[in-house]
């Protein structure tokens, strides 16, 4: 009798019912840090088969803070997510504990409003959070060219930056698909 209150009421919202009695949202978010693939909800890891060929291994599947990712379905405590970006981890699909995600801010036009949980922090981009994280949402709203910044490529120069005159880069993907640094 629930398990058909329940469909009705996803019938009735428009929203589609999953996996394990949870709802698809098609949403793009993001994970806090890193998070462990699991292959249901509470169930084992994934195994990360090409790492564990290549290194006589055993190692497991993640996201992280860096990739691009789709919520395909919720739960009340999981999420089964797929990568989008970057395109070779394309086949990593599993399930991260809801806790772990966070969701993705955009701007009035719709464009990613970058935040601090987006990258990873190095002791040569840290002291300057605040001014590389307005200069990169300056790049996604202005650069018409930069249509996805890669936030796992955020990077100091070592041969362009000077004492006291740093200089960073980002990789934009274009809409045809080609890459570039842009360097500010």
């Amino acid at each position: 009798m629930i398990s058909v209150m329940i469909l009705i009421m996803f019938s009735n919202s428009g929203v589609q019912p999953c996996e394990y009695g949870g709802f698809a949202t098609g949403d793009e978010v993001g994970i806090k840090g890193e998070s462990p693939v699991f292959n249901a909800p509470g169930g084992s890891r994934v195994i990360n088969q090409k790492a564990t060929a290549a290194l006589g291994k055993t190692h497991y599947e993640q996201v992280d803070n860096s990739e691009r990712l789709r919520e395909i379905c919720r739960t009340k405590k999981w999420s089964k997510v797929r990568v989008i970006e970057p395109t070779y981890l394309k086949h990593v699909v599993g399930w991260v504990p809801l806790s772990a995600l966070r969701s993705i801010n955009r701007n009035t036009r719709g464009l990613r409003q970058y935040v601090e949980a987006d990258f990873t922090w190095r002791k040569d981009t840290s002291p300057y959070k605040a001014r590389l994280l307005s200069a990169i949402n300056r790049i996604s709203r202005e650069n018409a060219n930069c249509a996805r910044i890669d936030p796992g490529t955020l990077f100091k120069s070592p041969a362009r930056s000077r004492p006291n005159k740093p200089i960073f880069f980002i990789t934009c993907t274009s809409q045809s698909g080609g890459v570039f640094n842009v360097w500010f």
